[in-house]
């Protein structure tokens, strides 16, 4: 799930997803975002072939620590391990890393058609991410309970939860069949490029 910075999901756990491991890429062999079949909205009854109806972003708040990168303890790496495995079993976790301090950022903006760049460290530390999570649930209720026993596990730290937009939020004049296509074909590189990283 979320750790500390510079930790990949290979380097923390061997039994990766499907058993392979993806060198720590970002983004699983699968799609970032499933699409959701028709007329399925966030918060609806699962459907009933088991498949898991919502994927929600866990974001880990920066501290001190994590600015400063400082690393994890042999035995936080090994709780760690032992959770990211248990939920990656359930079938819960698709993707999550840790993030490099922000003095290695960047930050680039666009107003009034002109672009800027700022260089870290930034300062506004709560509302900095340390590391993120992405999580296949059945509900927000579900990504509360993982989140708090990742938390339990790390030992302080505060998360936030955000419910990923699925294509059935949009409306059928905005995304159109077309539309619809071309999010497939581009998620289908998505997924090929994941592979071959």
């Amino acid at each position: 799930m979320l750790r500390r910075p510079g930790l990949s999901a290979a380097s923390i756990s061997s039994s990766s997803r499907n058993g392979k491991n993806l060198r720590g890429v970002s983004i699983p062999r699968c799609a970032v975002r499933r699409q959701c079949r028709a007329g399925q909205r966030p918060g609806s009854p699962p459907p009933t072939d088991g498949e898991r109806i919502m994927k929600v972003l866990g974001m880990l708040r920066a501290d001190p620590s994590s600015e400063a990168g400082q690393p994890p303890t042999k035995d936080q790496m090994e709780r760690m391990g032992a959770f990211l495995e248990e939920v990656t079993n359930a079938g819960v976790i698709l993707s999550g890393d840790g993030l490099r301090p922000t003095k290695y950022g960047k930050r680039v903006s666009l107003k009034d058609g002109k672009f800027s760049v700022v260089d870290g460290p930034f300062t506004e530390s709560k509302e900095l991410v340390a590391s993120y999570a992405l999580l296949q649930v059945d509900s927000m209720e579900e990504a509360e309970k993982w989140t708090r026993r990742f938390l339990e596990v790390f030992g302080q730290g505060q998360c936030e939860l955000r419910p990923i937009i699925e294509a059935s939020d949009f409306p059928s004049d905005v995304f159109t069949a077309e539309e619809q296509a071309r999010e497939a074909k581009t998620r289908a590189q998505m997924e090929k490029n994941a592979r071959h990283r």
